[in-house]
């Protein structure tokens, strides 16, 4: 991960001006609390949604989350700061209609007077790097996020493709993967975000099966007749 901004108290006064915003600030009726908004702790600074996929935002999530816990709890032996000032809520967000997202908390103890939090100058730093300086955190983080999306997506489409086979058993079905596996990697290059094509998958397969039994009888035909090999060699 790239060295992080330095953020103005303009900044960060920007941000914390969201505890007045109740579609990013929690508790709020966000968050299924109503009551005076004035009560509102933390913003809303990292979020992402699984439709439409993005997993850019979700890897800078992941990361971010992390990164904040682990700001939250620096030097405090024993205590948990982190489960009270990075809180993550499954629900609506300002970025989606329907999200997963992270709140910080802004003020130590909740008053202003106190300062702003660590975590909090810490997540509007890594919000201002993704959003001026460079888009994703973590590279790695995010090609292993993508590496994993892709596998699952490929496992439901070629268990897709393999239903119009039915009597093909388990060892051929993993044959016929193998066979095909460099196209079916190609795959990963022809959608964004680990998205796998079933169409493409499907006709990568049945062109693979075909090859593979197509094999298996050139095989079957070309193999030596029982005894045959017995005849060679042995003279008149």
């Amino acid at each position: 991960m790239r060295p992080k901004p330095m953020v103005s108290n303009e900044v960060l006064r920007e941000y914390a001006a969201r505890l007045d915003d109740w579609n990013r600030s929690y508790p709020s009726w966000m968050t299924s609390y109503w009551r005076d908004p004035d009560a509102s702790t933390h913003v809303e600074v990292f979020s992402y949604a699984e439709y439409p996929a993005d997993l850019g935002r979700k890897s800078n999530y992941r990361v971010a989350k992390g990164l904040l816990e682990s700001t939250a709890d620096e030097g405090r032996e024993g205590t948990a700061q982190s489960a009270e000032q990075v809180v993550e809520i499954e629900g609506n967000s300002s970025a989606y209609g329907s999200a997963t997202v992270l709140y910080v908390q802004v003020y130590e103890l909740n008053r202003k007077d106190k300062g702003y939090t660590a975590a909090f100058r810490e997540a509007v730093a890594l919000a201002e790097y993704v959003r001026w300086e460079y888009p994703l955190l973590d590279e790695d983080d995010h090609s292993e996020l993508e590496d994993e999306v892709f596998s699952e997506n490929l496992d439901e489409a070629l268990a897709e493709a393999r239903g119009d086979y039915l009597f093909d058993d388990q060892d051929e079905y993993e044959a016929i993967v193998e066979h095909a596996c460099q196209d079916l990697y190609d795959l990963k290059y022809q959608e964004p975000d680990g998205e796998v094509s079933w169409i493409r998958t499907a006709a990568i397969y049945a062109e693979h099966r075909e090859e593979y039994f197509r094999q298996l009888g050139n095989e079957h035909l070309n193999a030596p007749l029982a005894g045959q090999l017995a005849l060679v060699g042995v003279d008149a």
